[in-house]
């Protein structure tokens, strides 16, 4: 569905007595987007129960009333392919049953799904039996993953068994969602109908992300250079070369760090030993992963946002949020160039560098470092290209706008 449209403008969507369940196989309080979806359903005055992927027991004050969030016995704690798969079908499991036991409680006229696994749309099938609307967002195209993370080519048979799973699993919704317009053309081209698909780019949520809401010290002569990255370490990532990068930058940069903020992972021991055999290891703070609320701060007292990913037929089009989120915290980039970021952004608003190329991933941080100047005439037209071009509110408004639709059709 390419535009769901208002029924009364954005800011009278109502969604009273509407009751929804939102599935996901991930921690509630680490997934942004779904996060979003929730408070925002809530705020229209929906009650929104989540069933959610175990996490340890939070008492939120900030919740609001209208939101309930279930987690089920199983964690997300895999590190190989094989784990992947024990995960997704017994997180599936778990999360189908809650869902049935759920519905026949609560009688949801919305049933929201969202992967990975594709699998988890089974968890909707009792409920759309008995008149239930059912939405598939597809985040990620589980496919392209798995092509990224293990090396897969696409006629793999996985990769092949994932490609059905995804086609029909979205025969079995309503309505489909997407994180973005590639991701949109990709699901179109593999056979579900573009008129079905809604694009709802990912766009950090500026209640959350407001460079307004963060006070940043002047910085003095002693005080570091930062470059920072929050997310997946992950070997696809490329971090490895921004390590390699350091004994040089270091050379020119006195008070250099690199900070990474990330779920500690066997990656991660690799990179602490990659910068121990560099002599880097004290230009390197590795943070343990920290709730989303906490990520604005960081990012903004850093100086440069860095995103070294390497191509593949999932890093090449799946839109990194962090990089949207250096943007709309006002922080210059530097990054890999690939087509999804070329989408959005051109060459006067990010540093982008040729991925892998560390001698040209320092030149830039090198020009940056120099140059105040320059970051400044990054950040101003990164706003123009995304920052005031793109809502967040806007967004989400076509997302309130599909739920009221589908619960009054």
């Amino acid at each position: 569905m390419s535009n769901p449209g208002n029924p009364s403008g954005s800011d009278q969507i109502q969604l009273s007595g509407v009751r929804v369940c939102v599935i996901v196989n991930q921690i509630y309080y680490t997934d942004a987007r779904v996060m979003s979806y929730a408070n925002m359903l809530a705020r229209a005055g929906a009650e929104v129960d989540v069933i959610a992927a175990k996490h340890s027991k939070r008492n939120d004050p900030n919740q609001h009333p209208n939101i309930k969030v279930y987690s089920t016995p199983i964690a997300r704690n895999y590190r190989d392919g094989l784990g992947y798969m024990t995960n997704y079908i017994t997180s599936t499991f778990f999360l189908v049953l809650y869902a049935f036991f759920l519905y026949f409680k609560r009688r949801y006229q919305i049933i929201h799904v969202n992967n990975m696994p594709d699998t988890l749309i089974l968890a909707a099938l009792i409920p759309r039996l008995f008149g239930a609307k059912v939405i598939l967002d597809i985040h990620d195209p589980m496919p392209n993953v798995f092509m990224s993370k293990y090396g897969m080519g696409e006629d793999h048979p996985v990769v092949r068994m994932f490609i059905m799973q995804e086609k029909f699993s979205a025969s079995l919704s309503h309505e489909v969602i997407t994180a973005n317009p590639m991701f949109k053309d990709l699901l179109f081209e593999r056979g579900t109908p573009k008129e079905k698909i809604l694009v709802i780019n990912n766009i950090p949520n500026r209640n959350l992300f407001n460079r307004q809401n963060v006070k940043v010290e002047p910085r003095g002569a002693s005080d570091k250079f930062t470059l920072i990255f929050p997310g997946t370490i992950a070997p696809r990532y490329g971090l490895d070369n921004a390590i390699q990068a350091l004994p040089r930058l270091a050379k020119e940069i006195p008070n250099l760090e690199l900070k990474i903020i990330g779920k500690h992972s066997q990656h991660a021991e690799e990179l602490i030993a990659l910068a121990s055999r560099l002599n880097v290891t004290e230009y390197v703070n590795f943070v343990p992963f920290m709730p989303t609320d906490q990520i604005p701060s960081e990012i903004a007292k850093a100086d440069v946002g860095v995103y070294t990913a390497l191509p593949d037929p999932h890093m090449s089009i799946a839109m990194p949020g962090k990089v949207l989120e250096f943007a709309t915290m006002g922080i210059p980039v530097v990054a890999s160039r690939v087509p999804i970021l070329e989408a959005f952004f051109d060459d006067t608003s990010i540093l982008f560098f040729t991925p892998g190329n560390i001698d040209e991933f320092c030149d830039h941080v090198l020009k940056l470092y120099h140059s105040p100047s320059l970051r400044k005439n990054l950040v101003e037209n990164a706003d123009k290209m995304f920052t005031n071009k793109y809502s967040w509110k806007e967004e989400f408004d076509q997302y309130l706008a599909l739920v009221h639709k589908l619960a009054h059709s």
